[in-house]
């Protein structure tokens, strides 16, 4: 009940009693049901975004690290002259 509260999705005793407005409760109903879930689809999904964004920044902070030694060994081995030379 607590969570057909929370979808608005409470019982109420209205004047409608025509199966018309009846029908058009409950598929308002299930619309405002149908549109939560994709709001929380889309809340789920921007967080596996953001979470995704956070390991290829990390990823690219391990690659740059890399790159001075990387730089430093080359020019030791000879492969990586000073320019100008």
């Amino acid at each position: 009940e607590c969570a057909n509260a929370a979808l608005g999705l409470t019982m109420s005793n209205s004047s409608s009693d025509t199966p018309d407005a009846d029908q058009a409760e409950a598929d308002t109903r299930v619309a405002r049901a149908q549109a939560e879930q994709r709001r929380a689809e889309a809340v789920a999904f921007e967080q596996e975004m953001k979470a995704k964004v956070a390991e290829n920044q990390a990823s690219l902070v391990l690659a740059e690290a890399q790159v001075p030694q990387a730089m430093a060994d080359a020019f030791r081995d000879g492969n990586l002259h000073p320019s100008g030379a």
